[in-house]
């Protein structure tokens, strides 16, 4: 288990460097990204699907992708906000708001394409035996331009000293095995700067008491296959919270807030469950 908020480092053996990207140049001044940082109200959705579903779904709702969670089967759960609210709008929308079936190098292709793109959220899954990557993104410009790095398959020590490197916070963590992680990483300063903590290889229980004991909110919560999590908080004085092992018709988001996650994963006693994580709206 590791709790981070700083680390050191250098360029480090075994961790796959895929992205370095800073915010292009632009008068508007940066904002807090919406999608996890933002109680203002908004309309937003979530769907269990396969990825033309969804497309339908998001192009017909005005809605932006914020959350990808692979579901088996080709299929994914996908949480949106509406895309029409001013301060969740961003480009692209609809069905452009996320991508699935990448490869490493098609997705870092897209990403460095212009304009120049910035993960969000970032997810495994498999196509035909083959390691694929699903994303959540925006383009890195106007209000939401922001430096970043983002990092394939690795070890809680590389990812510590990555932080460190460049005064980072995650804002994705993904356990793919072996105990290493696929991560965003964003500049901890200005604008973005909070107070936050990261954890893996815990229990549920030690979950709920690390949120207690920093008096924070869950902004990412990854279950790694052997029953236990990977967990990112923050402390920014919006409400939140997250839930496990909910069957699908307990599945709810509690009065007043929106879905920030909505996972499918395998309980320690081999059901299928769900778990989600929310936070304040309005």
């Amino acid at each position: 288990m590791r709790m981070g908020r700083v680390a050191t480092g250098s360029v480090l053996a075994g961790v796959v460097m895929l992205g370095v990207a800073t915010g292009p140049a632009s008068a508007a001044v940066p904002e807090r990204d919406p999608e996890r940082y933002s109680s203002a109200a908004t309309g937003w959705g979530y769907l269990v699907t396969d990825k033309d579903g969804i497309d339908t779904w998001l192009n017909q709702s005005g809605g932006r992708a914020i959350d990808v969670e692979p579901w088996g089967n080709g299929g994914f759960s996908v949480v949106s906000v509406d895309n029409a609210t001013p301060a969740y709008t961003r480009t692209p929308g609809g069905s452009f708001s996320w991508t699935t079936g990448e490869t490493t190098a098609s997705l870092s292709s897209k990403i460095s394409a212009n304009p120049t793109k910035r993960l969000i959220d970032l997810e495994r899954h498999v196509v035909g035996g083959e390691t694929r990557f699903a994303a959540a993104w925006v383009d890195n410009t106007g209000v939401a331009a922001k430096g970043w790095w983002w990092w394939l398959n690795a070890t809680p020590a590389q990812i510590g000293e990555k932080l460190d490197e460049c005064g980072c916070r995650l804002i994705d963590l993904d356990p793919v095995g072996g105990g290493r992680y696929d991560v965003i990483m964003i500049p901890n300063s200005g604008v973005d700067g909070l107070s936050w903590w990261w954890y893996y290889g815990v229990t549920e229980l030690e979950a709920y008491q690390h949120l207690a004991d920093h008096q924070a909110r869950p902004v990412n919560l990854e279950p790694d296959g052997s029953g236990r999590f990977a967990l990112l908080m923050v402390r920014d004085g919006l409400r939140g919270g997250m839930r496990l092992n909910q069957s699908w018709a307990d599945l709810s988001a509690p009065s007043g807030t929106r879905f920030a996650q909505v996972k499918n994963y395998t309980s320690t006693s081999g059901g299928s469950v769900w778990l989600s994580v929310y936070l304040q709206n309005g």
